[in-house]
C-alpha cells in the first residue's frame, strides 16, 4: 500500500500526526515526549546538547545572566537570540545556561528563554552564582546563571568551551574589602575555557589579572598584541602575558591543557569589533561616573554591575547597551570558531589514523538499521520551522521589530516519520538534508527521537529546507519565506538507494510536495511489486490522503 500525503502547511502536518496516533494506538502505546537528558536530578541537558557532546561535535556554552540582570526587555531576548543564531552559523551548538523552578538547564529551548527574558520573571529572578546552585534548586527558584555558575554547569555537561560578554573580577578598593568575584575564584578551579572581552571596564582590572596568575589561569589575548582589552575599549593599559592569532591556535592551546589534566580554566579575551569603538571613550566616561554615583549610593554586592550598567547606558543615551551587543555578537563568532577546531583536534583523536579531512564538518548520520519485521517507509521533506511573532504592531520604518522566534523540527514527511517512531513504528525515513547548521539540528532532533535517519542524504550544494512565517501582534499570518529547492533533490535517483527497504515496507508514505517523476517512480515502484500492508484503508480518509491508483492493498 502506497500513500500520498498532501500538505497543508504547519496545520495538514498537525492533522497527519493526530489521525496516524489514533490509528496506531490500537497495537501500541503512544510513547513520551523526548525530554532532556538527566544527568542529576537538578540538572538537565538537551537532547541536541548531548549529543553533540557525545559525537565531539562543537558546543558553545552561554549564560543567561544578561537575560536576567544585563539588559532590559526586549533588547536581553534579542540579544539571546541573536547570539544563539551566530553559534549555529558557525555550525556549532548553542547551550545556554538557566535555573527554571529549581532545575538547572544545559541547552535552553526558545520558550524557556522567552520566559527567563520576560518581565514578569526577571523581577522575580536570582542571580544565580556558584555558591547560590544548591539554593535556587532547594527553594525551586529561577534565576539567570553567572559566568562562575555556567562554567561549573558546563563542566559538567561535558561543554570545553563558554562565551561571555565579559568576567567579573577584583573590584576597586577589593584590597581592603576583599569584594573579589567569584568568576576569577571559578577559573582556577574549573577546566573550562572562556571567551569574552576581557574583565568588565567598572573593575580593578589590574588587580583581577594578578589574582587570575596567582590562580595558575593562563590569560590569553586574542588578535594582534598581548593589549589586555577593558570590555567596552580594546586598551586597559594591562599586558597580558600570552597571545594567539587564530582560532587554531587558541584550540591548541585549550586541548593541550585539558588533555593535560590541568584543572583549571583558560581566559581568552577578544577586543570589542572595530565598529563599536567608536564610542569607547564616551563610555569610559559614563563608566567613572556611574561609579561614583554607585559608592555615593552605598550600591554594593550583586546590585553594583546591574546598577551601573543601568546608569552607563542612561547617561550615553543607549550608546553602550549597543556597544555591548556588537561584543557579545562578536565574542559568539570567535568563541564559535575556537570550539569548531577545538571539535575538530578531539575528533581526530577519537577516530585515529583512519579519520577524513576534519577541517570540513560532516554530519554523522546514523548507521542503517535494517528490521527483522516489516516496517512503514516514509518518504518525504525535512524542514527547519521558524515562526516570528511581533509583540507590538509593526513598525515599517524601524530596522528591527521587538518579538518571540521560535524554530521546531517540521516537514510532512519528517513529521509523519517521527509520530511512527514514538509509536515505535521503527519507519524507515527517506529524505535530503544540507551540511549545514539546520541540517545538523534536524538529524540530531531525529536521533534524540530513535528514528533511523540512514535514509536521509546529506546534501554538498544545497540548504536545508527552512520556512519561516511571521505573524503579527494579533496573532493573524501576514506572510511566509520557504526554502525549499533542496526538496529537488529527493527524486527517483535517491528512493532508488533504498529500494531494499522499499521493497520489504508494509506501508510506504510519500510526500506529495516532491517531484513529480519521484512521484510516479515510487507508484510504479509499489504497484510492480505488489507491497502488501496492514494498515487499515480509513487511514487515508481521516489525514486527507489518496491512494495512488492500481496500488495493491
Amino acid at each position: 500500500m502506497m500513500m500520498l500525503v498532501c500538505s497543508g502547511g504547519m496545520r495538514g502536518a498537525r492533522m497527519g500526526r493526530v489521525a496516524l496516533k489514533g490509528l496506531l494506538c490500537r497495537e501500541s502505546h503512544s510513547a513520551p515526549p523526548h525530554t532532556p537528558l538527566p544527568s542529576h536530578p537538578h540538572m538537565l541537558i538537551s537532547a541536541e546538547v548531548a549529543c553533540a557532546v557525545e559525537e565531539c561535535r562543537p558546543v558553545v556554552a552561554l549564560e543567561t545572566a544578561i537575560l536576567t540582570h544585563g539588559m532590559p526587555y526586549p533588547d536581553n531576548l534579542r540579544t539571546a537570540c541573536e547570539v544563539e543564531a551566530v553559534v549555529r552559523s558557525q555550525g556549532v551548538v548553542p547551550a545556554t545556561v538557566g535555573v527554571l523552578d529549581g532545575q538547572v538547564h544545559v541547552g535552553l529551548t526558545q520558550a524557556q528563554l522567552e520566559r527567563l527574558a520576560s518581565p514578569a520573571t526577571k523581577c522575580q529572578s536570582r542571580k544565580v552564582s556558584r555558591r547560590d546552585l544548591a539554593y535556587a534548586m532547594s527553594q525551586g527558584l529561577c534565576g539567570g546563571t553567572t559566568v562562575a555558575a555556567t562554567m561549573l554547569c558546563a563542566h559538567k555537561a561535558g561543554v570545553p568551551l563558554f562565551v561571555t560578554g565579559g568576567i567579573g573580577g577584583v573590584h576597586w578598593e577589593g584590597e581592603t574589602t576583599l569584594d573579589v568575584s567569584a568568576d576569577v575564584l571559578e577559573l582556577g578551579r574549573t577546566p573550562v575555557a572562556v571567551v569574552c572581552g576581557g574583565v568588565k571596564s567598572i573593575l580593578d582590572i589590574g588587580r583581577t589579572l594578578e589574582v587570575l596568575e596567582t590562580q595558575g589561569v593562563p590569560v590569553v589575548t586574542y588578535g594582534s598584541d598581548k593589549e589586555f582589552p577593558a570590555f567596552f575599549t580594546p586598551i586597559s593599559g594591562h599586558q597580558a602575558e600570552f597571545n594567539l592569532k587564530t582560532p587554531c591556535d587558541c584550540a591548541q592551546l585549550i586541548d593541550n591543557s585539558f588533555r593535560f589534566g590541568m584543572e583549571s580554566g583558560i581566559l581568552v579575551a577578544v577586543p570589542i569589533p572595530r565598529q563599536a569603538q567608536d564610542i569607547g571613550h564616551e563610555v569610559e566616561l559614563a563608566i567613572q561616573q556611574a561609579l561614583a554615583e554607585a559608592k555615593a549610593q552605598k550600591v554594593k554586592g550583586h546590585g553594583m554591575t546591574p546598577f551601573v550598567l543601568k546608569r552607563v547606558s542612561e547617561l550615553t543615551k543607549g550608546k553602550s547597551l549597543q556597544a555591548n551587543i556588537e561584543l557579545v555578537r562578536h565574542n559568539a563568532l570567535v568563541g564559535s570558531q575556537i570550539a569548531v577546531e577545538l571539535s575538530q583536534l578531539r575528533k581526530g583523536r577519537k577516530e585515529g589514523a583512519k579519520a577524513p579531512d576534519q577541517r570540513t564538518s560532516k554530519i554523522m548520520k546514523p548507521k542503517p538499521v535494517r528490521s527483522q519485521t516489516k516496517r512503514p517507509a516514509v518518504i518525504g521533506a525535512s524542514i527547519l520551522d521558524v515562526s516570528a511573532k511581533l509583540l507590538d504592531p509593526l513598525q515599517k520604518e524601524a530596522k528591527s521589530n521587538p518579538g518571540s522566534v521560535r524554530q521546531s523540527c517540521g516537514g510532512v514527511g519528517r513529521n509523519i516519520a517521527e509520530c511512527l517512531a514514538r509509536l515505535e513504528a521503527n519507519p524507515f525515513f527517506v529524505s535530503a538534508v544540507g551540511n549545514d547548521s539546520v541540517g545538523h539540528t534536524l538529524i540530531t532532533e531525529m536521533k534524540s527521537l530513535g528514528m533511523d535517519a540512514s535514509g536521509v542524504e546529506v546534501s554538498e550544494g544545497h540548504s536545508s529546507a527552512a520556512y519561516c512565517v511571521f505573524v503579527d501582534a494579533s496573532g493573524e499570518v501576514m506572510f511566509g519565506v520557504g526554502d525549499m529547492s533542496i526538496n529537488d533533490t529527493i527524486d527517483a535517483e535517491l528512493v532508488q538507494k533504498h529500494a531494499g527497504e522499499l521493497e520489504s515496507a508494509s506501508l510506504v508514505c510519500l510526500d506529495a510536495n516532491l517531484p513529480h517523476q519521484c512521484i510516479q517512480y515510487v507508484s510504479q515502484f509499489c504497484w510492480e511489486r505488489k507491497i502488501p500492508s496492514e494498515w487499515p484503508c480509513k487511514l487515508i480518509k481521516i489525514i486527507h490522503s489518496v491512494i495512488v491508483p492500481h496500488t495493491h492493498t
